[in-house]
């Protein structure tokens, strides 16, 4: 699928108070969709590169505190979260990205499974505004094509799969929205029709010959 239906799909989860989880080679876009589509939403959005988290980054760091006269174990709110509440106060909706999920190590990968179940991380819960959620969507690279780990049966079933493919037509549209210079887009667009035009070429070259083989085949036993 490609970009536009791509975001079709996360507001279609936004609404089904689903998650979404993204598959798709490296540079695709796969963050940038989910930008644009917080962007263009009025969405709050925390983006969480797991490959580079440990637990503590998710649940936060344990300290003491006095509850009911008892000396008990907590854990802060880590900043992420914290910032989300904040835009949560201020009547913004929110998503958290969890980008390459499948780079992260096993029990990252195993507290993601409580965000994405429960939308609750240990003791911090994601904030909800009017009775709708915080969503969650997260990014893989494909596992025959990286050196990335195979997703545990009880997380991916929990995702809206999506798998996302390069399409020149959506980058086009895209890089015009944001200004990329004219050189570029032109480029592309004639690179992309080029490729297209030595296909069918190809097809065609091939049909040719595959015809003059068979000519030859008939003409060869019918003498």
């Amino acid at each position: 699928m490609d970009i536009n239906s791509a975001k079709k799909v996360i507001k279609a989860a936004c609404l089904a108070d689903d998650t979404v989880i993204m598959e798709g080679v490296h540079g695709i876009g796969k963050s940038d969709i989910v930008k644009q589509f917080a962007k263009e939403n009025d969405y709050h959005i925390e983006e969480l590169f797991l490959s580079h988290q440990e637990v503590a980054d998710l649940i936060g760091i344990p300290h003491m505190i006095e509850y009911n006269g008892v000396t008990v174990t907590t854990w802060s709110i880590p900043i992420w979260l914290q910032r989300m509440h904040e835009a949560n106060a201020q009547g913004k909706h929110c998503i958290l990205f969890l980008d390459e999920l499948n780079r992260a190590p096993i029990d990252v990968r195993q507290s993601a499974l409580q965000l994405v179940l429960e939308r609750q991380i240990h003791e911090h819960k994601l904030p909800t505004l009017n009775g709708i959620r915080s969503m969650v969507v997260a990014a893989i690279n494909p596992a025959d094509d990286y050196q990335v780990d195979e997703l545990d049966a009880a997380l991916k079933d929990r995702f809206l799969y999506y798998e996302m493919k390069l399409d020149v037509k959506s980058w086009l549209d895209w890089a015009r929205e944001n200004n990329v210079i004219d050189e570029i887009t032109s480029f592309i667009s004639e690179l992309s029709l080029f490729i297209k035009n030595l296909f069918e070429f190809a097809i065609i070259f091939l049909l040719i010959l595959l015809f003059i083989f068979l000519m030859i085949f008939f003409m060869y036993f019918l003498i």
